[in-house]
């Protein structure tokens, strides 16, 4: 079997899911000789949860990966004839036709998740999928926000339930050096009342200490729910400010790997 998984349906876990439960149900039972056949699937790794990674989730597979780099010494062991290719850590696969100038090409193309999964078979970069500690600064002291400009972010959940998500609300400065400032942040179970009271205080508040109004933004779904209490409360106050719906096309957690650096 090759390549099971269009890249694009790889992000949705409805899709992904939906060819994983399509070999369990469906493919393992076409063998013709259920006692000595074997399924063969190849494929670029898309994925964690992918149908390679689905497969040695459960186990009982033979596993063999060829990435472009090799990230430790790898031997290769041909059963029959007993040939063996060793690879060192740091050789590439094929470097006459894909060396470092153009892995590295290839990265900032592709990005550090979808380059270690395409080509090298492991699709987390090395020390991690999503943001590093390690990329942030922290800064101490007052900040000079008058020159900034100013977001604020929600991303409300619906419902405010132990087991529900958290409504995440963020004060975001773009300063003139080009750096982005964690400003002030709201992260709670909130009902709509209380979003709608969180965010008119966040923008009095930051309206004052920048001396222009806030930009701001709210993720689609929740804007939907909310916008009548938003609506409500500026006509209650005759405090009113544009709001901006946030749309993403695909699930947050590949939106955020689309981010990673090379």
């Amino acid at each position: 079997m090759d390549d099971p998984h269009n890249p694009k349906q790889a992000l949705s876990d409805v899709q992904r899911a939906a060819a994983n439960k399509w070999y369990d149900g469906t493919l393992t039972s076409r063998l013709n000789d259920i006692k000595n056949g074997a399924i063969i699937l190849i494929m670029q790794r898309l994925h964690e949860s992918d149908l390679t990674g689905h497969l040695l989730e459960r186990g009982d597979v033979e596993h063999l990966k060829i990435p472009n780099e090799f990230e430790e010494k790898t031997i290769y062991h041909f059963p029959i004839s007993g040939r063996e290719i060793v690879k060192t850590k740091g050789e590439y696969l094929h470097p006459d036709r894909m060396g470092k100038p153009e892995a590295d090409k290839k990265k900032v193309e592709l990005g550090a998740y979808n380059y270690a999964g395409q080509y090298q078979q492991r699709p987390v970069p090395l020390g991690g999928g999503e943001f590093k500690e390690l990329w942030y600064s922290y800064y101490e002291g007052e900040l000079d926000v008058r020159n900034m400009n100013i977001y604020i972010i929600a991303d409300p959940a619906n419902e405010k339930k132990k087991d529900s998500d958290y409504t995440a609300i963020t004060v975001i400065g773009l300063a003139p050096d080009h750096n982005y400032y964690l400003l002030d942040m709201i992260r709670d179970k909130l009902n709509p009342t209380e979003r709608v009271e969180a965010i008119f205080q966040l923008h009095r508040k930051w309206n004052a200490k920048g001396g222009k109004p806030p930009t701001v933004g709210y993720e689609k779904y929740g804007m939907q729910s909310d916008i009548h209490y938003l609506n409500l409360r500026q006509d209650e106050t005759n405090y009113r400010f544009h709001i901006a719906e946030l749309a993403g096309g695909m699930a947050k957690e590949d939106r955020i790997r689309r981010l990673i650096p090379a």
